[in-house]
């Protein structure tokens, strides 16, 4: 800045690149006083781009149709948008021929990458000089890493205040000094935690700007999974008294939701409790795991849930369906299918059966189709499941639709259907 300072700046046009932690501030301060403020912008890069990734998979020759399907399947998109851990991606994709069954595991493995140090020099510079990451391992900075989201995450804060407390911490964030102290563990040692493995730590990929001297989590899922593993050792009964309310303990509190779906996803216990009281959280969590006992104990939960109105609406979880897929679904489903005093149960379970491809009732539902005493708006929703699903037999039951024989459809949509299994 001292040289800037007595340089001919009106002709020269600077730009500074570095690491959205490591961005000292005065250094903006210092050139307004050189330049006008107007003058003096500071950027941060935007996630990727489908075309970003689309063009990264082809150079190295991934499918990137598939690759794009592995991440929507592991709902690792905010993994992928990250340029260090999409490469990384793409390489386990290509090494493996696909991504790990578990998507904890997938998580786990994305997360402990960003914590790597991925520039060569500093590697090389870390055990000789300070200011570069190194002193920790990447195992050690996920552990702290995890405390930070632990902590954010259950005293609704957003981010960690890094410089002196001047009195004027907004009162969102966290003081790095209060996360200072104890020990921690990793798979073999115990470690203390001091501020400068804090901040070395809020160095890695994990973390960006949140404004001066404020870091929080790169994306609000890197912050909910991490939560989680800070709590996988923790005893049941004390999960239980930071993710529920405290009156009942019947419901978990719903900025926790996700937290909760990344426990359940590496704890039986947290499963089997979840199931017990709000099952249909645990359609976002990882089921990869779960036994098909386990997977009919759920879906049980969550009919029983729609059945006794507690759930009304199930546009949110239409996309998680498939993960309930088990070799006895249809037996759970039938007697809900055929039941006609019920509605939303039954639209549930024809939605489930689509998106579980559950042909044993590609019959009943053709049956339910072609009645013209049943509901409409069932009528409807099953003869889009034996669209999607059917057979070429079945779907040529639906042929009467396609005539324009359906009986009451008021905007044409079981004629549509039938006209698209013909």
């Amino acid at each position: 800045m001292k040289g800037l300072k007595h340089s001919p700046i009106e002709r020269l046009f600077l730009r500074i690149a570095c690491r959205t932690a490591e961005w000292p501030w005065s250094f903006k301060e210092g050139l307004g006083e050189l330049w006008k403020e107007d003058q003096v912008k500071v950027y941060e890069l935007v996630p990727l781009r489908l075309l970003d990734v689309q063009k990264a998979a082809n150079s190295i020759g991934v499918n990137a149709v598939k690759f794009f399907n592995g991440i929507d399947e592991k709902k690792a998109g905010p993994l992928a948008s990250k340029p260090i851990i999409m490469n990384f991606l793409l390489n386990l994709f290509k090494s493996e021929g696909g991504f790990p069954a578990s998507q904890v595991d997938l998580y786990k493995k994305g997360c402990l990458h960003l914590c790597e140090e991925p520039d060569l020099e500093r590697r090389e510079k870390g055990d000789f000089n300070e200011n570069y990451v190194g002193r920790l391992t990447s195992e050690q900075r996920l552990t702290i890493a995890s405390r930070i989201a632990a902590a954010l995450q259950f005293s609704k804060r957003t981010a960690v205040y890094t410089d002196i407390d001047y009195g004027n911490i907004p009162e969102d964030c966290i003081n790095i000094r209060e996360l200072i102290g104890g020990k921690e563990k990793t798979a073999s040692v115990y470690f203390d935690i001091y501020e400068d493995s804090l901040k070395e730590t809020l160095k890695t990929g994990l973390f960006t700007s949140r404004g001066t001297h404020l870091l929080g989590f790169a994306h609000q899922t890197y912050q909910e999974f991490l939560a989680a593993h800070y709590l996988k050792d923790t005893p049941l009964q004390q999960i239980k008294s930071l993710i529920s309310h405290a009156h009942d303990g019947k419901k978990v509190i719903p900025q926790l939701h996700e937290t909760a779906a990344w426990l359940a996803g590496q704890r039986i216990d947290v499963f089997e409790w979840l199931v017990s009281i709000e099952p249909d959280i645990l359609l976002r969590s990882d089921i990869a795991k779960v036994d098909n006992d386990m997977k009919k104990n759920l879906v049980s939960s969550l009919l029983k849930r729609f059945r006794d109105e507690d759930l009304l609406d199930d546009r949110d979880f239409r996309g998680y369906y498939k993960k309930l897929a088990h070799p006895e679904l249809f037996k759970q489903l039938e007697p809900i299918i055929t039941d006609k005093s019920l509605s939303i149960p039954r639209r549930v379970s024809i939605d489930i059966a689509m998106a579980c491809n559950v042909k044993e009732l590609q019959g009943l539902l053709v049956e339910i189709v072609l009645d013209k005493s049943e509901n409409c708006h069932i009528r409807i929703r099953a003869a889009g499941a034996i669209c999607l699903m059917g057979d070429d037999d079945t779907k040529k039951r639906l042929e009467p639709l396609a005539r324009g024989e359906a009986g009451d459809d008021p905007d044409n949509e079981l004629k549509a259907y039938g006209i698209k299994c013909m």
